[in-house]
């Protein structure tokens, strides 16, 4: 069976299998000017910001955006099925296109909410190949990504707040208070959705609590995903540091591409945990 993977822009895909996806982009919003996610770049995105003071909204990919490219993929590119993995139904409208635009195809595509987000839905789309070359069945690979998605997990140190306040992505008072003490925040994605964990002075004390939590919470064989968005040298520094207090079976480091993250993030580096029998070299 020929399957064919799609995802939408707010799910980071490791450069492995990158080649192998197909991408439905969301849109962005900024000042006037509306394009799709990946026809800019972050460095334009976060000059733009900064120098004209505004911030980008984002909105999602309509049903008939995803109805052309599931259409392109069965009947052009002759695959037998479609695996569309997405951004979690809690953050977006974007699995919700995907799903009406799949009810005419007859069965032939299989959306799911990754409940998540960045590279943890790019980390499903990397244990579908494997499978997919371990001969499973499609039954078989919906049954075990929708058993992996609740082992992976996500938690991101940001360098400000304020991205969340103007998204309104966390809810007011404690995003508040960690933009005026001048903090960083620790958020996670918990069934679905932000939640707001600590504020801490510095991003070195945001990586030491959440390397402690992972050393609390994890007690099995675990790989890692260590993503920034503009923040290079905090994620090696962080990097560095996971490696050396936690024994991982692998770790990656990526840098993240996605306007539609950045546009709601601002700069920071997460941490995505998953366990040590996917491989993401497929």
């Amino acid at each position: 069976m020929r399957i064919a993977a799609v995802v939408d822009s707010a799910v980071e895909v490791p450069p492995f299998v990158s080649e192998k996806v197909f991408k439905v982009p969301i849109y962005v919003t900024l000042g006037e000017e509306r394009f799709k996610d990946g026809e800019r770049s972050l460095e334009w995105l976060f000059k733009t910001i900064r120098s004209k003071n505004i911030f980008p909204k984002t909105s999602q990919p309509t049903p008939f955006d995803f109805e052309r490219v599931y259409e392109h993929l069965l009947k052009k590119e002759e695959y037998d099925h479609v695996l569309s993995i997405h951004l979690s139904s809690k953050l977006s409208g974007t699995y919700q296109s995907a799903v009406i635009a799949s009810s005419k195809f007859k069965g032939k595509i299989s959306v799911i909410d990754s409940e998540n987000a960045g590279f943890a839905p790019g980390i499903l789309v990397c244990r579908a190949f494997q499978l997919l070359e371990e001969g499973a069945s499609l039954e078989e690979i919906l049954r075990d990504l929708n058993e992996l998605k609740h082992r992976i997990e996500t938690i991101i140190a940001l360098e400000s707040v304020e991205f969340l306040i103007r998204g309104g992505r966390l809810s007011g008072f404690k995003a508040l208070v960690g933009s005026v003490l001048k903090v960083s925040p620790v958020i996670r994605v918990k069934a679905g959705a932000l939640e707001f964990l600590k504020s801490v002075r510095g991003m070195k004390k945001a990586f030491d609590f959440i390397i402690n939590s992972v050393k609390e919470r994890v007690n099995y064989d675990i790989s890692a995903i260590v993503a920034h968005i503009e923040s290079r040298k905090n994620a090696e520094i962080f990097m560095d540091e996971l490696v050396e207090r936690i024994h991982l079976k692998e770790c990656h480091l990526f840098d993240v591409e996605s306007l539609t993250l950045a546009s709601h993030l601002g700069p920071g580096v997460g941490l995505f945990t998953y366990p040590s029998h996917v491989k993401l070299k497929v």
